[in-house]
C-alpha cells in the first residue's frame, strides 16, 4: 500500500506531464509570438525595401528638376552661335553647356535604367514576361500605359492603341497578343497603377530630355568636333560624344569598345531578324560609312572605322581647330580600306575561272551520264 508521500509525488508527476503536453499542443503562446514577429520583421524589410526604390525614383525626379536650367539654356542658345575667332573652344560658353550637357546625359541613362527597373518589378505581377518581349525601356513604358491595368484577355481591344507606338514593329505587337493570352497574373489597386503610371511618364520625360540634349550635341559637332563629324556624320558624332560624357572622354576610350557603345540586347522575338556574326549593333553600327558596306563585311568595317573614330576624336580634343581635313583623310582611308575588301585577289580571279569551268563540265559528264545507260 502506497503512503501518502508517494501519492503526493505521483500527483505532481501528472501536473507536470500535463504543462508539457498543453506546451507542446498549443497550450503556451510563445510559438505564436514567434511567428508574428518573424511577420512583423518581413513587413519591416518589404517596406525597407520600397522606401528604398522609392529614394531611387526621387533621384531621378531630382534630376528631371536639375535638368529644367539647363533646358531652358539649350533653348536660348540652340539658334544662335556664341564663338569669337580666335578664341578657345574650350573658353566658348556654347563648349562650356555642351560638356554640362553631356555629364547630365550620362545621368539620364543611369536613372532611366533605374526607373525601368522600378516599373519592371511592379508591373511584372500584372503582365509577366512583357520586359522580355520589349527591352527598350521606352517602348516598355509607352505599352505600360497603354495596356495599364485592364483585362489582359480582351488585349484585341488595346491592339490599335499599341500600333500608334512608333518604335514597335507589327510582329512584336502580334507577340504580346499572344503572350497575354497565356500569362496569368493579378490585378493591379488603384494606388500600384498611379505609381506606375507616374514612373512611365517620368520615364518619357528623362529620355524626351536626352532627345533634347543630343538635339544640340549635334548641332555643334561640326564646330566642337569637326573632324569626327567628317568621318561618321553629326548624328553618330553626337551620339558618340553624349553617351562617353564629352570629346576628350572619347578620345580615351579603346578603339575596341567603341562598337558596343549604343547597343542593344537582341529580344528572343527578334533575333531571327539580327545580322550573324555581328554581337554589337550600337551606335557606329547605323551610321552611313558601316550601312553602305555589303552585310558580310560590316563586322571588319566596324574595326576599321572604330580605330579611324579614336585618331579623330583626338585630333579635335587637343587641336582646337574647326578644320576637318584630318577627318575627311581618315574617312577616304576608310572607304578604300572597305573597297578593298570586296575585291577579288588577282591571284584567285584566274583560279575561280578554272573552278568554274571545271564545275560546268562536271554538270554536262553528270548529264550525258543520266542519259546513258552506264556499261
Amino acid at each position: 500500500m502506497a503512503t501518502l508521500e508517494q501519492e503526493l509525488l505521483a500527483d505532481f508527476a501528472e501536473d507536470e506531464d500535463l504543462q508539457d503536453l498543453e506546451n507542446d499542443f498549443g497550450g503556451g503562446s510563445g510559438e505564436d509570438d514567434d511567428m508574428a514577429d518573424e511577420e512583423a520583421e518581413y513587413r519591416q524589410k518589404e517596406k525597407g525595401s520600397d522606401n528604398k526604390v522609392q529614394a531611387d525614383i526621387k533621384s531621378a525626379q531630382q534630376l528631371k528638376t536639375n535638368l529644367e536650367s539647363v533646358l531652358r539654356r539649350i533653348e536660348e542658345v540652340k539658334d544662335k552661335m556664341d564663338i569669337v575667332e580666335g578664341e578657345s573652344f574650350e573658353d566658348s560658353p556654347d563648349y562650356k553647356l555642351l560638356t554640362e550637357a553631356n555629364e547630365y546625359s550620362t545621368q539620364i541613362d543611369g536613372e532611366i535604367a533605374t526607373v525601368h527597373k522600378f516599373i519592371r518589378d511592379h508591373y511584372s505581377a500584372f503582365f509577366p514576361h512583357l520586359e522580355d518581349l520589349l527591352k527598350n525601356p521606352v517602348v516598355y513604358a509607352r505599352a505600360c500605359l497603354v495596356i495599364g491595368g485592364g483585362p489582359l484577355d480582351d488585349i484585341k481591344t488595346i491592339t490599335p492603341k499599341l500600333r500608334g507606338i512608333p518604335e514597335l514593329d507589327p510582329a512584336l505587337i502580334m507577340v504580346v497578343e499572344i503572350e497575354a493570352t497565356r500569362v496569368e497574373g493579378r490585378l493591379l489597386d488603384e494606388v500600384e497603377l498611379s505609381m506606375i503610371s507616374d514612373a512611365c511618364h517620368l520615364l518619357l520625360e528623362l529620355n524626351d530630355a536626352k532627345k533634347v540634349i543630343l538635339e544640340f550635341v549635334e548641332s555643334r559637332t561640326a564646330i566642337f568636333a569637326p573632324n569626327l563629324t567628317a568621318l561618321i556624320g553629326s548624328l553618330t558624332a553626337a551620339h558618340l560624344i553624349s553617351h562617353s560624357g564629352g570629346i576628350t572622354n572619347l578620345a580615351k576610350t579603346p578603339a575596341c569598345n567603341i562598337a558596343p557603345l549604343g547597343s542593344t540586347k537582341v529580344s528572343g522575338a527578334t533575333i531571327g531578324l539580327s545580322n550573324i556574326g555581328l554581337r554589337h549593333e550600337g551606335f557606329l553600327y547605323h551610321s552611313d560609312i558601316v550601312q553602305n558596306v555589303r552585310q558580310d563585311l560590316r563586322k571588319q568595317a566596324l574595326r576599321i572605322v572604330s580605330g579611324k573614330v579614336i585618331l579623330a576624336a583626338r585630333v579635335d580634343a587637343h587641336s582646337g581647330s574647326h578644320n576637318a581635313d584630318i577627318g575627311m583623310d581618315l574617312r577616304k582611308e576608310c572607304e578604300k580600306r572597305i573597297d578593298r575588301l570586296s575585291e577579288i585577289p588577282a591571284n584567285q580571279k584566274g583560279q575561280r575561272g578554272k573552278l568554274m569551268l571545271l564545275l560546268y563540265m562536271c554538270k554536262i559528264a553528270a548529264k550525258i551520264c543520266h542519259s546513258s545507260p552506264c556499261t
